[in-house]
């Protein structure tokens, strides 16, 4: 240090850095201090029934009923899903899987699901499978 020079406080590169800190706590402090109540996040209510939910819903019967559930291999949607109107829907699809011997195997499934509301789905009647 030089003649006339002072340290005031120790503030060095830490101080300023310190000082930073600060200065950055205080402006996120005034933003979050800004907002309204509408900006909170809502949850939103669920949907009704999709065939989409109902495709996921028999996909996990049908693997409960599979020999070996952890080959099983789905395709992306359903061979078909026809809704009754009421929250109900038809699916019909496949899905290929080790069998008992080890071998992949082709089996269609048939299944009649119920929507009950907030991801719920009841089982209609077992999963017939050829």
């Amino acid at each position: 240090m030089g003649i006339g020079d002072t340290e005031v406080g120790g503030c060095g590169a830490v101080g300023i850095g310190c000082l930073s800190m600060v200065a950055l706590a205080c402006v996120a402090l005034l933003v979050y201090q800004s907002r309204s109540a509408d900006d909170d996040v809502t949850v939103p209510t669920p949907a009704a029934p999709s065939a989409t939910g109902a495709y996921v819903a028999c996909m996990e019967q049908v693997r409960a009923v599979l020999k070996s559930p952890s080959t099983a291999d789905f395709p992306w949607g359903p061979d078909q899903s026809t809704p009754d109107g009421r929250g109900a829907f038809t699916v019909l699809g496949h899905v290929d899987s080790h069998n008992a011997f080890g071998a992949t195997i082709r089996t269609k499934w048939l299944c009649l699901i119920q929507g009950e509301g907030g991801g719920r789905w009841r089982l209609l009647r077992p999963i017939m499978t050829e």
